[in-house]
């Protein structure tokens, strides 16, 4: 089985990990705007249940929810 590197997001060029999806990737900062989803990882993966129903909302928003 030959290994393959992921293919880079066209928005920001790099691996679509949830990190960069979440806190860096452009193409998603309307969304995460209107959420009110943080920049900070640690704070946006939280225990505060606000904070985890934000990103399942922006899951389904960003269609990203079905491709986890």
């Amino acid at each position: 089985m030959i290994r393959m590197d992921p293919e880079l997001c066209p928005s920001c060029n790099e691996i679509p990990i949830v990190k960069i999806i979440i806190c860096f990737c452009w193409e998603y900062s309307v969304i995460k705007t209107h959420l009110k989803i943080a920049d900070c990882f640690h704070e946006v993966l939280g225990s505060d249940p606000d904070n985890i129903q934000k990103i399942f909302s922006f899951l389904k928003l960003t269609k990203l929810y079905n491709s986890i």
